[in-house]
């Protein structure tokens, strides 16, 4: 009796809610940010980038960035972005692999913030015109702050 009724539950096709594309700016203090945007940092100095269809893989060398910090910054990126979905591969040896994923919209949406993060640390001329124009990490995240109306998701 039990069978039928688990079945039928499994065939069940429960909707699933639409994505939100924001970030939620109050989800972490100026403290948290800080460190989230430290543990960031090194992940992508320390990590290859790999294009998915519906996101980015990134391996991470476990030598430069600890399993625990991955998982900080996972934990944190999540409380901000609750839009993307989040996947860590942890083999017995050698790299990590982070997936941040979601379909199109969310892959667009993490692709312009990369792009951001990475003009803002740009040593090149780039950066160099960023920076003279009033343009730095600071300035973007009171930016978006601005274009987002102080809404959080």
């Amino acid at each position: 009796m039990i069978l039928p009724l688990l079945t039928l539950l499994a065939a069940t096709d429960v909707p699933k809610p639409a994505r939100v594309l924001a970030c939620n700016m109050g989800a972490l203090t100026s403290d948290q940010r800080a460190r989230h945007l430290e543990v960031g940092k090194r992940i992508l100095q320390h990590a290859q980038r790999r294009e998915l269809p519906d996101g980015f893989a990134f391996t991470i060398d476990r030598a430069h960035v600890s399993v625990a910090e991955v998982a900080e910054w996972v934990a944190d990126e999540s409380r901000c972005c609750p839009a993307v979905d989040y996947a860590v591969e942890l083999p017995a040896s050698g790299p990590l692999t982070l997936r941040l994923y979601g379909g199109a919209d969310v892959k667009e949406f993490i692709a312009s913030e990369l792009f951001l993060l990475a003009l803002a640390d740009d040593k090149g001329e780039a950066g160099r015109l960023l920076k003279e124009n009033g343009g730095s990490k600071k300035a973007i995240d009171q930016a978006i702050k601005a274009v987002r109306g102080g809404e959080s998701v």
